[in-house]
Protein backbone atom coordinates (compact mmCIF):
# COMPACT_ATOMS: atom_id res chain seq x y z
CA UNK A 1 0.00 0.00 0.00
CA UNK A 2 2.77 2.40 0.97
CA UNK A 3 4.77 1.68 -2.23
CA UNK A 4 1.70 2.30 -4.40
CA UNK A 5 1.18 5.76 -2.84
CA UNK A 6 4.85 6.62 -3.35
CA UNK A 7 4.66 5.80 -7.08
CA UNK A 8 1.59 8.00 -7.45
CA UNK A 9 3.36 10.96 -5.80
CA UNK A 10 6.41 10.60 -8.04
CA UNK A 11 4.21 10.49 -11.14
CA UNK A 12 2.41 13.66 -10.07
CA UNK A 13 5.69 15.49 -9.55
CA UNK A 14 6.99 14.53 -12.99
CA UNK A 15 3.79 15.75 -14.56
CA UNK A 16 4.12 19.13 -12.80
CA UNK A 17 7.71 19.56 -13.92
CA UNK A 18 6.77 18.81 -17.50
CA UNK A 19 3.95 21.40 -17.37
CA UNK A 20 6.25 24.13 -16.02
CA UNK A 21 8.75 23.43 -18.77
CA UNK A 22 6.10 23.83 -21.42
CA UNK A 23 4.95 27.17 -19.91
CA UNK A 24 8.49 28.58 -19.70
CA UNK A 25 9.12 27.66 -23.29
CA UNK A 26 5.96 29.40 -24.39
CA UNK A 27 6.83 32.65 -22.48
CA UNK A 28 10.35 32.70 -23.92
CA UNK A 29 8.96 32.30 -27.39
CA UNK A 30 6.55 35.22 -26.86
CA UNK A 31 9.33 37.47 -25.52
CA UNK A 32 11.57 36.58 -28.48
CA UNK A 33 8.79 37.48 -30.84
CA UNK A 34 8.14 40.85 -29.06
CA UNK A 35 11.85 41.72 -29.08
CA UNK A 36 11.98 41.11 -32.79
CA UNK A 37 9.04 43.44 -33.29
CA UNK A 38 10.59 46.19 -31.13
CA UNK A 39 13.77 46.20 -33.15
CA UNK A 40 11.69 47.23 -36.06
CA UNK A 41 10.05 50.18 -34.11
CA UNK A 42 11.64 53.68 -33.33
CA UNK A 43 12.61 54.55 -29.71
CA UNK A 44 10.38 57.47 -28.81
CA UNK A 45 11.53 59.41 -25.69
CA UNK A 46 10.54 62.43 -23.67
CA UNK A 47 13.09 64.91 -22.32
CA UNK A 48 13.30 67.41 -19.51
CA UNK A 49 15.77 70.09 -18.39
CA UNK A 50 17.39 70.03 -14.94
CA UNK A 51 15.91 72.62 -12.57
CA UNK A 52 17.16 74.71 -9.69
CA UNK A 53 15.23 73.80 -6.58
CA UNK A 54 15.29 72.21 -3.12
CA UNK A 55 15.51 68.63 -1.96
CA UNK A 56 14.07 68.00 1.48
CA UNK A 57 14.17 64.64 3.21
CA UNK A 58 11.38 64.11 5.71
CA UNK A 59 12.50 62.01 8.65
CA UNK A 60 10.09 59.93 10.72
CA UNK A 61 10.70 59.71 14.47
CA UNK A 62 8.96 58.51 17.60
CA UNK A 63 8.16 61.25 20.11
CA UNK A 64 6.91 61.23 23.70
CA UNK A 65 4.27 63.75 24.71
CA UNK A 66 4.53 65.81 27.88
CA UNK A 67 2.79 68.97 29.12
CA UNK A 68 4.57 72.23 28.50
CA UNK A 69 4.08 73.01 32.18
CA UNK A 70 3.77 70.43 34.93
CA UNK A 71 3.94 71.35 38.62
CA UNK A 72 3.94 69.09 41.68
CA UNK A 73 2.02 70.41 44.69
CA UNK A 74 3.72 69.45 47.97
CA UNK A 75 2.18 69.98 51.43
CA UNK A 76 4.04 72.75 53.24
CA UNK A 77 3.39 71.23 56.68
CA UNK A 78 2.83 67.80 58.13
CA UNK A 79 -0.52 66.93 59.66
CA UNK A 80 -3.83 65.14 59.30
CA UNK A 81 -5.67 65.77 56.04
CA UNK A 82 -9.15 67.14 56.73
CA UNK A 83 -10.46 67.31 53.15
CA UNK A 84 -9.45 66.70 49.51
CA UNK A 85 -11.48 68.69 46.97
CA UNK A 86 -10.33 67.37 43.55
CA UNK A 87 -9.62 64.04 41.86
CA UNK A 88 -7.42 62.87 39.01
CA UNK A 89 -8.67 64.24 35.68
CA UNK A 90 -10.36 67.28 37.21
CA UNK A 91 -9.58 70.70 35.78
CA UNK A 92 -8.48 73.25 38.40
CA UNK A 93 -7.80 76.96 38.27
CA UNK A 94 -4.77 78.69 39.75
CA UNK A 95 -5.65 79.56 43.35
CA UNK A 96 -8.12 76.69 43.91
CA UNK A 97 -7.84 74.94 47.28
CA UNK A 98 -6.88 71.34 46.53
CA UNK A 99 -6.74 69.98 50.09
CA UNK A 100 -6.78 71.12 53.72
CA UNK A 101 -4.65 69.99 56.69
CA UNK A 102 -5.76 70.30 60.33
CA UNK A 103 -4.43 73.69 61.65
CA UNK A 104 -5.60 73.25 65.28
CA UNK A 105 -2.10 73.28 66.80
CA UNK A 106 -1.17 76.52 65.06
CA UNK A 107 -4.52 78.16 65.89
CA UNK A 108 -4.00 77.39 69.60
CA UNK A 109 -0.50 78.84 69.41
CA UNK A 110 -1.83 81.99 67.71
CA UNK A 111 -4.52 82.44 70.39
CA UNK A 112 -1.98 82.03 73.20
CA UNK A 113 0.47 84.41 71.58
CA UNK A 114 -2.20 87.05 70.97
CA UNK A 115 -3.39 86.81 74.61
CA UNK A 116 0.17 87.13 75.93
CA UNK A 117 0.90 90.11 73.70
CA UNK A 118 -2.40 91.81 74.64
CA UNK A 119 -1.63 91.40 78.36
CA UNK A 120 1.89 92.74 77.95
CA UNK A 121 0.54 95.63 75.87
CA UNK A 122 -1.99 96.57 78.57
CA UNK A 123 0.68 96.44 81.30
CA UNK A 124 3.04 98.52 79.19
CA UNK A 125 0.30 101.09 78.53
CA UNK A 126 -0.36 101.34 82.27
CA UNK A 127 3.35 101.88 82.91
CA UNK A 128 3.46 104.59 80.27
CA UNK A 129 0.39 106.30 81.72
CA UNK A 130 1.86 106.26 85.24
CA UNK A 131 5.20 107.61 84.03
CA UNK A 132 3.47 110.34 82.01
CA UNK A 133 1.35 111.33 85.03
CA UNK A 134 4.47 111.44 87.21
CA UNK A 135 6.17 113.75 84.72
CA UNK A 136 3.12 116.01 84.50
CA UNK A 137 2.86 116.24 88.30
CA UNK A 138 6.56 116.97 88.64
CA UNK A 139 6.42 119.72 86.03
CA UNK A 140 3.36 121.22 87.66
CA UNK A 141 4.94 121.21 91.13
CA UNK A 142 8.17 122.73 89.86
CA UNK A 143 6.31 125.32 87.86
CA UNK A 144 3.99 126.28 90.71
CA UNK A 145 6.72 126.32 93.41
CA UNK A 146 9.24 128.40 91.54
CA UNK A 147 6.63 130.61 90.00
CA UNK A 148 5.29 131.52 93.45
CA UNK A 149 8.81 132.45 94.67
CA UNK A 150 9.43 134.55 91.63
CA UNK A 151 6.00 136.07 91.82
CA UNK A 152 6.59 137.13 95.45
CA UNK A 153 9.96 138.68 94.58
CA UNK A 154 8.48 140.38 91.55
CA UNK A 155 5.58 141.68 93.65
CA UNK A 156 8.10 143.17 96.10
CA UNK A 157 9.91 144.83 93.24
CA UNK A 158 6.64 146.09 91.83
CA UNK A 159 5.61 147.52 95.23
CA UNK A 160 9.03 149.15 95.77
CA UNK A 161 8.94 150.51 92.24
CA UNK A 162 5.47 151.92 92.87
CA UNK A 163 6.70 153.50 96.12
CA UNK A 164 9.71 154.91 94.32
CA UNK A 165 7.48 156.32 91.61
CA UNK A 166 5.25 157.88 94.32
CA UNK A 167 8.27 159.34 96.10
CA UNK A 168 9.57 160.72 92.85
CA UNK A 169 6.17 162.27 92.18
CA UNK A 170 6.04 163.75 95.70
CA UNK A 171 9.55 165.12 95.29
CA UNK A 172 8.52 166.65 92.00
CA UNK A 173 5.41 168.12 93.57
CA UNK A 174 7.46 169.54 96.49
CA UNK A 175 9.96 171.00 94.07
CA UNK A 176 7.11 172.61 92.19
CA UNK A 177 5.72 174.00 95.49
CA UNK A 178 9.16 175.39 96.44
CA UNK A 179 9.46 176.98 93.06
CA UNK A 180 5.97 178.46 93.43
CA UNK A 181 6.72 179.75 97.00
CA UNK A 182 10.00 181.20 95.87
CA UNK A 183 8.21 182.87 93.01
CA UNK A 184 5.64 184.29 95.42
CA UNK A 185 8.37 185.46 97.83
CA UNK A 186 10.31 187.03 94.99
CA UNK A 187 7.14 188.74 93.80
CA UNK A 188 6.30 189.98 97.32
CA UNK A 189 9.85 191.29 97.80
CA UNK A 190 9.66 193.03 94.45
CA UNK A 191 6.28 194.51 95.33
CA UNK A 192 7.70 195.61 98.69
CA UNK A 193 10.66 197.25 97.05
CA UNK A 194 8.39 198.99 94.53
CA UNK A 195 6.00 200.13 97.23
CA UNK A 196 8.84 201.48 99.34
CA UNK A 197 10.21 203.36 96.40
CA UNK A 198 6.83 204.82 95.57
CA UNK A 199 6.06 205.63 99.17
CA UNK A 200 9.42 207.19 99.50
CA UNK A 201 8.69 209.25 96.43
CA UNK A 202 5.26 210.14 97.67
CA UNK A 203 6.13 210.95 101.23
CA UNK A 204 9.70 212.03 101.42
CA UNK A 205 10.00 213.82 98.12
CA UNK A 206 6.45 215.17 98.04
CA UNK A 207 5.93 213.84 94.60
CA UNK A 208 2.18 213.40 94.49
CA UNK A 209 -0.27 213.81 91.72
CA UNK A 210 -2.42 216.95 91.97
CA UNK A 211 -5.40 214.75 92.54
CA UNK A 212 -3.79 213.34 95.73
CA UNK A 213 -2.36 216.56 97.05
CA UNK A 214 -5.01 216.64 99.69
CA UNK A 215 -3.46 213.43 101.16
CA UNK A 216 -0.15 215.08 101.81
CA UNK A 217 -0.75 215.43 105.53
CA UNK A 218 -1.65 211.70 105.81
CA UNK A 219 1.23 210.15 103.87
CA UNK A 220 3.59 209.42 106.76
CA UNK A 221 0.98 207.24 108.44
CA UNK A 222 -0.02 205.52 105.25
CA UNK A 223 3.59 204.78 104.41
CA UNK A 224 4.19 203.12 107.70
CA UNK A 225 1.03 201.06 107.36
CA UNK A 226 1.83 199.91 103.80
CA UNK A 227 5.37 199.08 104.68
CA UNK A 228 4.16 197.03 107.62
CA UNK A 229 1.74 195.12 105.43
CA UNK A 230 4.36 194.55 102.80
CA UNK A 231 6.82 193.34 105.39
CA UNK A 232 4.16 190.90 106.61
CA UNK A 233 3.65 189.66 103.06
CA UNK A 234 7.36 189.15 102.62
CA UNK A 235 7.54 187.32 105.92
CA UNK A 236 4.63 185.08 104.95
CA UNK A 237 6.24 184.34 101.61
CA UNK A 238 9.47 183.43 103.37
CA UNK A 239 7.60 181.10 105.66
CA UNK A 240 5.90 179.49 102.66
CA UNK A 241 9.29 178.95 101.05
CA UNK A 242 10.65 177.40 104.21
CA UNK A 243 7.61 175.12 104.44
CA UNK A 244 8.05 174.14 100.80
CA UNK A 245 11.68 173.26 101.33
CA UNK A 246 10.65 171.19 104.34
CA UNK A 247 8.31 169.27 102.06
CA UNK A 248 11.14 168.83 99.59
CA UNK A 249 13.39 167.47 102.33
CA UNK A 250 10.68 165.07 103.39
CA UNK A 251 10.19 164.00 99.76
CA UNK A 252 13.93 163.42 99.46
CA UNK A 253 13.82 161.20 102.53
CA UNK A 254 10.87 159.26 101.12
CA UNK A 255 12.65 159.03 97.79
CA UNK A 256 15.78 157.62 99.44
CA UNK A 257 13.68 155.10 101.35
CA UNK A 258 11.83 154.13 98.21
CA UNK A 259 15.10 153.65 96.35
CA UNK A 260 16.40 151.52 99.19
CA UNK A 261 13.19 149.47 99.00
CA UNK A 262 13.62 149.04 95.29
CA UNK A 263 17.23 148.01 95.73
CA UNK A 264 16.27 145.52 98.44
CA UNK A 265 13.42 144.15 96.30
CA UNK A 266 15.74 143.87 93.29
CA UNK A 267 18.29 142.08 95.45
CA UNK A 268 15.55 139.69 96.60
CA UNK A 269 14.53 139.12 93.01
CA UNK A 270 18.14 138.47 91.98
CA UNK A 271 18.48 136.01 94.82
CA UNK A 272 15.20 134.42 93.81
CA UNK A 273 16.48 134.13 90.22
CA UNK A 274 19.77 132.68 91.42
CA UNK A 275 17.93 130.18 93.55
CA UNK A 276 15.60 129.41 90.69
CA UNK A 277 18.52 128.79 88.33
CA UNK A 278 20.23 126.56 90.87
CA UNK A 279 17.01 124.70 91.46
CA UNK A 280 16.40 124.57 87.72
CA UNK A 281 19.66 122.63 87.21
CA UNK A 282 18.58 120.10 89.83
CA UNK A 283 15.06 120.04 88.46
CA UNK A 284 16.34 119.55 84.89
CA UNK A 285 18.37 116.54 85.98
CA UNK A 286 15.38 115.10 87.79
CA UNK A 287 13.14 115.91 84.83
CA UNK A 288 15.52 114.11 82.44
CA UNK A 289 15.44 111.11 84.73
CA UNK A 290 11.64 111.07 84.75
CA UNK A 291 11.49 111.71 80.99
CA UNK A 292 13.86 108.79 80.40
CA UNK A 293 11.51 106.68 82.46
CA UNK A 294 8.62 107.88 80.27
CA UNK A 295 10.58 107.12 77.08
CA UNK A 296 11.48 103.68 78.37
CA UNK A 297 7.84 103.08 79.20
CA UNK A 298 6.89 104.29 75.71
CA UNK A 299 9.41 101.92 74.12
CA UNK A 300 7.97 99.11 76.18
CA UNK A 301 4.59 99.77 74.57
CA UNK A 302 6.03 99.05 71.08
CA UNK A 303 4.90 95.55 70.17
CA UNK A 304 5.48 95.85 66.41
CA UNK A 305 7.83 92.88 66.34
CA UNK A 306 5.34 90.79 68.27
CA UNK A 307 2.56 91.88 65.92
CA UNK A 308 4.73 90.99 62.93
CA UNK A 309 5.26 87.57 64.48
CA UNK A 310 1.49 87.18 65.01
CA UNK A 311 0.83 88.23 61.40
CA UNK A 312 3.41 85.67 60.32
CA UNK A 313 1.58 82.99 62.30
CA UNK A 314 -1.69 84.00 60.63
CA UNK A 315 -0.04 83.81 57.21
CA UNK A 316 1.31 80.39 58.18
CA UNK A 317 -2.30 79.22 58.34
CA UNK A 318 -2.25 79.32 54.54
CA UNK A 319 0.40 76.60 54.67
CA UNK A 320 -2.31 74.22 55.88
CA UNK A 321 -4.08 74.61 52.53
CA UNK A 322 -2.84 73.13 49.28
CA UNK A 323 -3.26 75.85 46.64
CA UNK A 324 -3.14 75.13 42.90
CA UNK A 325 -0.18 77.16 41.54
CA UNK A 326 -1.34 76.90 37.91
CA UNK A 327 -4.46 76.11 35.97
CA UNK A 328 -4.56 72.67 34.43
CA UNK A 329 -5.56 69.03 34.72
CA UNK A 330 -4.74 66.90 37.75
CA UNK A 331 -2.51 64.09 36.50
CA UNK A 332 -1.79 62.41 39.83
CA UNK A 333 -3.09 62.48 43.39
CA UNK A 334 -1.43 60.79 46.35
CA UNK A 335 -3.28 62.29 49.31
CA UNK A 336 -6.40 61.01 51.06
CA UNK A 337 -8.72 62.47 53.72
CA UNK A 338 -7.83 61.60 57.35
CA UNK A 339 -4.39 60.36 56.31
CA UNK A 340 -1.18 62.07 57.34
CA UNK A 341 0.37 64.54 54.88
CA UNK A 342 4.13 64.90 54.57
CA UNK A 343 5.99 67.87 53.03
CA UNK A 344 8.38 65.49 51.29
CA UNK A 345 5.81 63.78 49.03
CA UNK A 346 3.82 65.48 46.22
CA UNK A 347 0.12 65.47 46.96
CA UNK A 348 -0.94 66.47 43.43
CA UNK A 349 0.66 66.84 40.01
CA UNK A 350 -1.01 69.46 37.79
CA UNK A 351 -0.35 69.69 34.05
CA UNK A 352 -1.11 72.69 31.88
CA UNK A 353 -2.19 71.08 28.59
CA UNK A 354 -3.09 74.21 26.71
CA UNK A 355 0.14 73.44 24.92
CA UNK A 356 2.12 70.18 24.86
CA UNK A 357 5.76 69.38 24.22
CA UNK A 358 6.98 66.37 22.27
CA UNK A 359 10.51 65.05 22.70
CA UNK A 360 12.21 62.89 20.07
CA UNK A 361 15.72 61.73 19.10
CA UNK A 362 17.54 62.47 15.84
CA UNK A 363 20.84 61.10 14.44
CA UNK A 364 23.96 63.14 14.00
CA UNK A 365 23.55 63.56 10.21
CA UNK A 366 20.21 65.34 10.79
CA UNK A 367 21.41 67.65 13.56
CA UNK A 368 22.83 70.29 11.22
CA UNK A 369 19.54 70.56 9.28
CA UNK A 370 17.20 71.21 12.22
CA UNK A 371 16.93 74.54 14.02
CA UNK A 372 14.67 76.06 16.67
CA UNK A 373 11.67 77.59 14.94
CA UNK A 374 11.41 74.87 12.27
CA UNK A 375 8.02 73.23 11.84
CA UNK A 376 7.31 69.57 12.57
CA UNK A 377 4.23 67.45 12.03
CA UNK A 378 2.85 65.18 14.73
CA UNK A 379 0.59 62.23 13.89
CA UNK A 380 -1.61 60.72 16.57
CA UNK A 381 -4.16 58.07 15.58
CA UNK A 382 -4.40 59.41 12.04
CA UNK A 383 -4.73 63.08 13.06
CA UNK A 384 -1.99 65.52 12.07
CA UNK A 385 -0.93 68.53 14.20
CA UNK A 386 1.70 71.16 13.52
CA UNK A 387 4.38 72.04 16.06
CA UNK A 388 7.45 74.27 16.35
CA UNK A 389 10.91 73.11 17.43
CA UNK A 390 11.82 74.98 20.64
CA UNK A 391 15.19 73.48 21.53
CA UNK A 392 17.83 71.06 20.26
CA UNK A 393 20.48 69.57 22.50
CA UNK A 394 24.12 70.32 21.71
CA UNK A 395 25.37 67.00 23.06
CA UNK A 396 24.50 63.39 22.29
CA UNK A 397 23.11 60.86 24.73
CA UNK A 398 24.51 57.40 25.45
CA UNK A 399 23.11 56.16 22.13
CA UNK A 400 24.77 58.94 20.10
CA UNK A 401 21.45 60.71 19.45
CA UNK A 402 20.50 64.37 19.85
CA UNK A 403 17.35 65.30 21.80
CA UNK A 404 14.84 67.63 20.13
CA UNK A 405 11.86 69.27 21.83
CA UNK A 406 8.93 70.78 19.93
CA UNK A 407 5.83 72.59 21.15
CA UNK A 408 2.32 71.61 19.96
CA UNK A 409 -0.09 74.50 20.61
CA UNK A 410 -3.78 73.79 21.26
CA UNK A 411 -3.45 69.98 21.24
CA UNK A 412 -6.56 67.76 21.30
CA UNK A 413 -7.85 66.60 24.67
CA UNK A 414 -7.15 63.01 23.65
CA UNK A 415 -3.40 63.67 23.62
CA UNK A 416 -2.23 62.08 26.86
CA UNK A 417 0.91 62.68 28.85
CA UNK A 418 3.55 60.06 28.05
CA UNK A 419 1.84 58.93 24.83
CA UNK A 420 4.03 57.85 21.87
CA UNK A 421 3.38 59.67 18.58
CA UNK A 422 4.93 59.87 15.14
CA UNK A 423 6.94 62.98 14.30
CA UNK A 424 7.73 64.06 10.75
CA UNK A 425 10.51 66.62 10.41
CA UNK A 426 13.01 67.82 7.82
CA UNK A 427 15.99 65.57 8.51
CA UNK A 428 18.13 66.75 5.58
CA UNK A 429 17.82 69.68 3.24
CA UNK A 430 19.62 71.10 0.21
CA UNK A 431 18.45 74.41 -1.25
CA UNK A 432 19.00 76.20 -4.58
CA UNK A 433 20.63 73.18 -6.18
CA UNK A 434 20.44 71.37 -9.53
CA UNK A 435 17.74 68.69 -9.30
CA UNK A 436 16.19 65.97 -11.46
CA UNK A 437 13.15 63.78 -10.98
CA UNK A 438 14.24 60.58 -9.26
CA UNK A 439 12.78 58.55 -12.17
CA UNK A 440 15.24 60.13 -14.66
CA UNK A 441 18.31 58.70 -12.89
CA UNK A 442 19.46 55.11 -13.54
CA UNK A 443 22.03 52.99 -11.77
CA UNK A 444 24.55 50.50 -13.04
CA UNK A 445 26.63 48.58 -10.52
CA UNK A 446 25.56 51.14 -7.94
CA UNK A 447 26.75 54.14 -10.01
CA UNK A 448 24.18 56.77 -11.11
CA UNK A 449 23.88 57.91 -14.73
CA UNK A 450 21.42 59.62 -17.07
CA UNK A 451 20.74 59.61 -20.82
CA UNK A 452 21.07 62.94 -22.62
CA UNK A 453 19.31 63.56 -25.96
CA UNK A 454 22.08 64.82 -28.23
CA UNK A 455 22.01 64.94 -32.06
CA UNK A 456 19.19 62.36 -32.33
CA UNK A 457 21.04 59.86 -30.17
CA UNK A 458 20.95 58.88 -26.51
CA UNK A 459 24.17 59.66 -24.68
CA UNK A 460 24.96 57.92 -21.39
CA UNK A 461 26.49 60.33 -18.83
CA UNK A 462 27.78 59.40 -15.37
CA UNK A 463 26.73 61.89 -12.64
CA UNK A 464 27.51 62.58 -9.00
CA UNK A 465 24.43 62.83 -6.80
CA UNK A 466 23.66 64.03 -3.30
CA UNK A 467 20.56 63.62 -1.20
CA UNK A 468 17.24 62.55 -2.68
CA UNK A 469 13.64 62.02 -1.64
CA UNK A 470 10.67 60.33 -3.25
CA UNK A 471 10.45 62.96 -5.98
CA UNK A 472 13.82 64.55 -6.74
CA UNK A 473 17.56 63.97 -6.48
CA UNK A 474 20.39 66.46 -6.11
CA UNK A 475 22.81 66.34 -9.08
CA UNK A 476 26.23 67.53 -7.95
CA UNK A 477 28.10 67.23 -11.24
CA UNK A 478 28.01 65.62 -14.70
CA UNK A 479 25.27 67.68 -16.35
CA UNK A 480 24.22 71.31 -16.72
CA UNK A 481 20.89 73.05 -16.71
CA UNK A 482 20.99 73.34 -20.53
CA UNK A 483 21.17 69.57 -21.08
CA UNK A 484 18.10 67.65 -22.33
CA UNK A 485 17.65 64.68 -20.02
CA UNK A 486 15.69 61.65 -21.26
CA UNK A 487 12.94 61.11 -18.72
CA UNK A 488 11.30 57.97 -20.22
CA UNK A 489 12.64 54.43 -19.99
CA UNK A 490 12.90 51.73 -22.65
CA UNK A 491 14.60 48.34 -22.61
CA UNK A 492 16.30 49.31 -25.92
CA UNK A 493 17.67 52.61 -24.50
CA UNK A 494 21.45 52.33 -24.60
CA UNK A 495 24.40 54.61 -25.14
CA UNK A 496 24.43 55.89 -28.74
CA UNK A 497 21.08 54.46 -29.77
CA UNK A 498 18.99 56.52 -32.15
CA UNK A 499 15.97 58.16 -30.57
CA UNK A 500 12.91 60.11 -31.62
CA UNK A 501 11.75 62.98 -29.40
CA UNK A 502 8.13 62.76 -28.47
Amino acid sequence: MFKSKKKKIIAACLSAILLVGILVGSVAAVQEEESALEVKRDIVVETISPEIGDVIIIGEYIGIMEPSQQVPVLPKVAGEVLAVHFNVGDYVKAGDILFEIDPTVLEVSIAQTEAAVASAQAKANQGLSAASDNLSTFNSNVRDGHDSTLRAAQNAIDAASAALDGAKQARNNAQIAVEAAENRASSAQANLNTARQQLDDFVNKDILPLSMSHLQPLMPGIRDQVISQLNDAVTQAGLAVDAAWLVVDQADVALRLARQGVEQAQSGLDKAHDGYQTAEVMVAAQRRNIESQVEMARLNTNFDDQQIAIDKLHSDLDNFKGIAPISGVIERRSIEPFHMASPGAPAFVISNKHSMNVTFKIPRNSHAFMHPGDKVTMEDRGMLHTGIITEISTGVDAGGMFTVKANIPNPPASLYTGASVKIFADSQKAEDILILPISAVFYERGLPFVYIAEGGHAKKVQIDVGIFNHDHIHVISGITQSDRIISTWSARLTDGVEIVLA
